[in-house]
């Protein structure tokens, strides 16, 4: 049997907004979400909360998506609508989401020197492009002396720990998978996290918002990065020439 167990996160210890003033003990830590755009069940956003004074909760619009064929008009406002759903859950911790629209590697260096952010935290993930980018990342945070926060999360346990009971090696049956599986959760019991009761809010200013914008309507949330419309039609256009490219192979 698989074994479930909800455990309570150990108290953090979270600065009130008054002590988030920039001195020798002040963590500005940038919370980059990918994947899991929620904030309970996160144990990466719970782990970077840890003695942090400033937190920026980040979005990358990254236009590979697009550009690769993998992202078409419908999953792209999939992912907009819950971009608002994840900056409304912010909001009601005073908090909010900031989109940044481009490579990820040079928004999150510019944003790294213009916030005077001490720490990176993500969660990790296990695709190949994911894997590539998350590594130059990574290179370019040691570079600038930023720490780097990293937790799985996306999948029910550390799939390197699995592959580890298997002595390295890929399994290639579903009954020696299920038998390391039940092992990993057994002597690491998957843990359900609740969302965080409160978050050290940002210095909004530091990121270009006025702090009025917080809280209320955020149906504008999407326009932080550029125009909502146009990325919706950056992948519609993709997906219009790759059906004209589909039915010139056939002809």
């Amino acid at each position: 049997a698989i074994a479930w167990q909800r455990r309570r996160a150990l108290p953090l210890r979270i600065p009130d907004s008054d002590s988030a003033a920039l001195d020798a003990s002040s963590m500005r830590t940038l919370f980059w979400f990918r994947k899991s755009l929620r904030l309970h069940d996160n144990p990466a956003l719970i782990a970077s909360l840890e003695d942090c004074t400033a937190l920026y909760p980040v979005f990358c619009l990254d236009p590979w998506f697009v550009q690769s064929g993998k992202v078409g008009a419908n999953r792209m406002q999939f992912l907009l609508e819950s971009l608002e759903d994840l900056d409304r859950s912010l909001r009601a911790l005073n908090s909010r989401l900031i989109v940044l629209r481009g490579s990820p590697l040079e928004q999150l260096e510019l944003a790294f020197e213009r916030w005077q952010i001490n720490q990176i935290a993500y969660e990790i993930d296990t695709e190949p492009y994911a894997k590539e980018r998350d590594a130059a990342v990574c290179k370019m945070a040691q570079k600038t002396k930023v720490k780097v926060l990293r937790r799985f999360g996306h999948t029910l346990c550390n799939v390197d720990a699995l592959l580890r009971r298997a002595d390295g090696k890929p399994v290639t049956s579903y009954s020696a998978f299920l038998t390391n599986f039940n092992k990993e959760v057994n002597a690491n019991p998957i843990v359900v996290l609740d969302p965080p009761a409160k978050l050290p809010p940002p210095k909004l200013e530091d990121a270009g918002i006025h702090r009025e914008h917080c809280g209320g309507n955020t149906k504008n949330i999407v326009e932080d990065a550029g125009r909502h419309e146009e990325i919706v039609k950056d992948a519609s256009r993709h997906d219009e020439d790759c059906f004209r490219r589909r039915q010139t192979d056939i002809t």
